[in-house]
């Protein structure tokens, strides 16, 4: 078991949990009701996440690394333009190989008042891209070496490259974060969300519930909020008809943080 974490907020925590239900066309087996317990009846549901917007990131050269460094190498505007993220539609779920970090809570969990979700990798049923820390002189190396783009201007190996890696190159600076994202391309549904002064655009994305190991709580909850999260949570979870979950489901940071 490989676990991936996603820190996020208690808002998206009950937007998630409030998400789940039975994936339609998959039934139990009869054998597998039997033993009803969390693991087994999970994998029968599915939880929804939001996947954002490729420009809505917080590393503002996301998805521009790779064109500029194919500017740097002389392709034509027109090439680079094509694998630019306005003109596609690269939606991302942000996750990170790093259990209770205090950067994350920082950064991408309210503060450490939010959550962090475990998942199981390989129990996803969507791809994963581990993400690929670079700077733009070393994209134009590797570009170098390649020929993406044809005398007579065919430009297919080029969007092909582009496809595979402009949501996986990101700036050097994020390297500790260790991040691994669901990446998606569709344009249909495409739904909106208002955030502060920003309209974000982003796209629903199903995933399978038996992929979630844990749910732990941030280091600013302080113990009483803590036992009350655990309390709802719980009830949450037993108004989806689903088994109890294990003891060590909920646990909270052993992070010692202050303001």
């Amino acid at each position: 078991m490989e676990l991936l974490y996603h820190y996020t907020t208690i808002d998206s925590l009950f937007y998630i949990l409030s998400s789940i239900e039975r994936i339609k066309g998959k039934e139990i087996s009869e054998e597998n009701k039997t033993l009803c317990n969390w693991q087994t009846e999970a994998k029968y549901h599915s939880i929804t996440m939001h996947a954002t917007h490729l420009c809505y990131m917080n590393d503002l050269s996301e998805g521009q690394l790779l064109p500029e460094a194919l500017r740097t190498c002389n392709v034509p505007e027109s090439a680079v333009f094509a694998c630019t993220p306005p003109n596609g539609y690269p939606y991302i779920i942000s996750f990170s190989k790093l259990d209770d970090d205090i950067n994350m809570w920082r950064n991408y969990a309210n503060k450490g008042r939010g959550v962090s979700l475990a998942f199981d990798r390989y129990r996803f049923d969507v791809e994963l891209k581990d993400c690929i820390y670079t700077t733009i002189e070393e994209l134009v190396e590797k570009i170098s070496k390649k020929n993406l783009v044809k005398p007579n201007g065919e430009i297919t190996d080029l969007m092909r490259f582009s496809k595979e890696y402009l949501c996986a190159y990101k700036h050097n600076a994020y390297s500790p974060e260790k991040e691994v994202r669901i990446v998606r391309e569709e344009f249909l549904d495409e739904k909106f969300y208002l955030k502060k002064d920003k309209i974000i655009p982003y796209y629903d994305v199903k995933i399978n519930l038996g992929a979630l190991q844990s749910i732990k709580i941030g280091p600013m909850v302080n113990d009483i909020d803590f036992e009350r999260l655990r309390f709802s949570i719980l009830r949450l979870l037993k108004s989806k008809n689903l088994p109890p979950v294990t003891d060590f489901f909920i646990e909270k940071s052993n992070i010692p943080m202050m303001e």
